[in-house]
């Protein structure tokens, strides 16, 4: 064996020791060792039960009366399991999750609504049936010299995009701007939102099941309707001596002088300066403050209309004392 061979030998041996050394510094004893978990363990972690996710009628029903009886969903919803239930429903169809579809289905005059972020949210989402995205592409822009909003939105398989836009005349026109609220405070944010539920609503209307946009529907939707039925007429009330008395206090009242109601009418139907003179002998003969207050309100609306004489407010307000020291 040559010097170099013995050499090679010995500084294998040494690069082993030192190997086996580093191998005790690093190495946990046996005993210390972390073993795995279990198999049953480990499906007890991985494995559970969505509450959110009712596979009948019976779990749905159960998890609608449960969120019904929570505080922390509108107030639409609160005691109310039935509306839980539709809302659920409609969430299924949309392609909501269920928590979701509490927060975004608003009911509006008794008809269900999308909020605006979840009408783009469900748009994205949406698939073909071979698994494609059905939005290509969305563009918003805002031209402030005109203050018109546009949107356009580009469907698979479509020709050309659907654009839509949405401007301030066009708002201001609608009587929008000038409802104050969030119209008047973010003109820029609600011309966007307006043109993107039109864009929307007119391209994906098989995505979005027909749903209306719950901020236009806000704005545009009509007072209810009083349709409580006329009272049915009653007989004349037969004549008793308490029927007699009551008609004597009336005549009374009707001697007594000129009523709230009187002259309140007189300013309401004032067409002259001579009418509303009138009006004011006629106030004079109030005695309450509170009757006087909504006489000398009257006179001051008749006035501007008509452009009155410049009667002070203290010559009706003052009708009560005037009544005292005349003769």
């Amino acid at each position: 064996m040559t010097e170099e061979n013995i050499s090679n030998e010995q500084k294998t041996q040494e690069a082993a020791a030192r190997a086996s050394l580093m191998t005790n510094i690093i190495e946990m004893p046996t005993e210390a060792k972390l073993q795995p978990l279990a198999p049953v363990q480990m499906t007890t972690i991985v494995t559970g039960i969505d509450p959110f996710k009712p596979k009948n009628l019976t779990e749905a029903m159960a998890l609608a009366d449960m969120m019904a009886k929570s505080t922390i969903v509108p107030k639409d919803y609160i005691d109310k399991p039935g509306n839980c239930f539709i809302a659920m429903q409609w969430g299924f169809e949309l392609g909501l999750p269920v928590l979701q579809a509490m927060q975004n289905i608003a009911i509006i005059n008794g008809r269900p609504t999308l909020w605006g972020d979840a009408v783009l949210a469900i748009v994205r989402s949406a698939v073909d049936t071979a698994g494609n995205r059905v939005l290509e592409g969305i563009s918003e822009t805002l031209d402030e010299g005109t203050m018109t909003a546009t949107c356009s939105v580009k469907r698979r398989g479509s020709s050309k995009p659907c654009v839509r836009t949405f401007s301030l005349a066009e708002a201001t026109k609608a009587g929008l701007i000038a409802k104050g609220g969030t119209w008047a405070a973010y003109p820029k944010r609600m011309l966007q939102m307006r043109a993107r539920s039109w864009a929307l609503r007119d391209e994906f209307t098989d995505v979005l099941r027909g749903m209306p946009i719950a901020e236009e529907v806000l704005d545009y939707v009509e007072r209810e309707k009083d349709v409580t039925p006329a009272p049915v007429p009653t007989a004349a009330p037969a004549d008793t001596k308490a029927s007699r008395l009551k008609e004597k206090l009336k005549t009374a009242d009707a001697t007594a002088g000129p009523g709230l109601a009187d002259v309140l009418a007189k300013f309401d139907k004032a067409k002259t300066k001579d009418d509303l003179v009138e009006g004011i002998d006629l106030a004079r003969g109030l005695t309450r403050e509170e009757d006087r207050t909504l006489a000398n309100t009257a006179y001051h609306k008749a006035k501007e209309r008509i452009a009155g004489p410049t009667t002070t407010t203290a010559e009706v307000e003052s009708s009560g004392q005037a009544t005292a020291t005349a003769p």
